[in-house]
């Protein structure tokens, strides 16, 4: 339920540095450096660094870890902040190569010296077992990673990076559908990092849409979100099982689920994008897929609810007030809808 896009594409750049990926995993990889060009030349730049590092043996392996992390961070962008996660990686290819010995590096490529992490104070513990937790959940690996990030924030709760580490503990226990486990995460990643959660807005709009989603849920002790769950296994159809989840919408505590909502409909336009192969990356993407759902469903209610949808994207993403009124009164005749919708629509003025 959580975009591990990001996340999983950084893994699978570091895994390749050190073995070769699936066919899948390589696809996978090969698509994101071809849609994203800053990644592109950062990856070459990244194999170039470590395809330098000169097989030198040595009776004891040196820490190259803040070496490579300085190395990584000299021409970082806020775009695509990838490199500080394969430090771990790295220093693991380091290793392979025989690695060799901080004075001598630095002399032969001519690399400036890097402070150590007691001197900079950017790499921690916890930073480390992010890196480490970022390989696990490139290969899916959601239980390891999410053990080994407990464990970091458990024994340095106050430490700089203990916010992203919370982060990365929920939502691997979202994805293992472990969601009272999740709930507890949840509010402690407001409690104790909210100000962490705060230096990204688009992180931030989307922890209140998990916090929302999970709050919803426990006051049924979490039956939607299993409820979806069961849908989206569904292989033979996976639209049609959701079509039934978002019609059955009402009866999980009445018609304010703002979150549950979402989330079915953002199931039914990804399945939707998946047989289409439509771009929902751009709000008219997502719009034409609102569209292409609702003249599939059958059910009146999910027909409702994807007229709220459209009316939302109308709303929000496209500025459009005019088509989202359209689409708002549509919903208005559903009479599990209604009330939502004339929310909506007063909203407008």
């Amino acid at each position: 339920m959580f975009h591990w896009k990001q996340s999983r594409i950084e893994g699978l750049m570091a895994a390749s540095l050190y073995e070769p990926l699936s066919e899948t995993e390589q696809r996978e990889l090969d698509e994101a450096i071809g849609a994203n060009t800053r990644l592109a030349a950062e990856y070459d730049s990244l194999k170039r660094f470590a395809g330098n590092i000169p097989n030198v043996g040595l009776a004891k392996t040196p820490d190259l870890l803040p070496l490579v992390r300085g190395r990584l961070d000299e021409h970082s962008s806020p775009a695509w902040g990838f490199r500080l996660a394969y430090a771990c990686t790295l220093v693991a290819v380091v290793a392979g190569a025989s690695a060799v010995s901080w004075k001598v590096y630095q002399h032969r490529n001519g690399y400036p010296a890097v402070q150590t992490a007691q001197g900079r104070g950017d790499v921690t513990l916890v930073s480390q077992s992010i890196d480490q937790a970022k390989v696990l959940l490139a290969k899916y690996d959601y239980t390891g990673a999410y053990d080994v990030l407990r464990r970091a924030v458990s024994h340095q709760p106050g430490d700089v990076h203990a916010g992203e580490a919370q982060w990365l503990a929920l939502n691997c226990l979202v994805e293992l559908k472990q969601y009272p486990d999740a709930y507890d995460a949840c509010h402690q990643l407001f409690g104790d990092y909210r100000d962490w959660l705060e230096t990204d807005g688009a992180r931030m709009t989307e922890a209140m849409e998990l916090r929302e989603l999970l709050t919803e849920a426990k006051k049924v002790e979490f039956a939607s979100l299993q409820e979806l769950d069961v849908a989206k296994r569904d292989r033979a159809n996976t639209f049609a099982a959701l079509e039934r989840v978002a019609e059955d919408y009402a009866k999980f505590h009445g018609n304010e689920q703002y979150a549950l909502g979402n989330r079915i409909a953002k199931e039914m336009v990804a399945a939707i994008a998946q047989e289409t192969g439509a771009n929902i990356n751009t709000p008219q993407g997502t719009l034409a897929a609102y569209e292409d759902a609702r003249k599939r469903c059958t059910l009146p209610n999910a027909v409702a609810l994807l007229d709220m949808k459209m009316g939302d994207a109308c709303r929000d993403a496209l500025s459009d007030p005019a088509s989202a009124k359209q689409h708002y009164e549509r919903a208005a005749e559903n009479p599990v809808f209604v009330a939502l919708a004339e929310k909506a629509l007063k909203g407008l003025n």
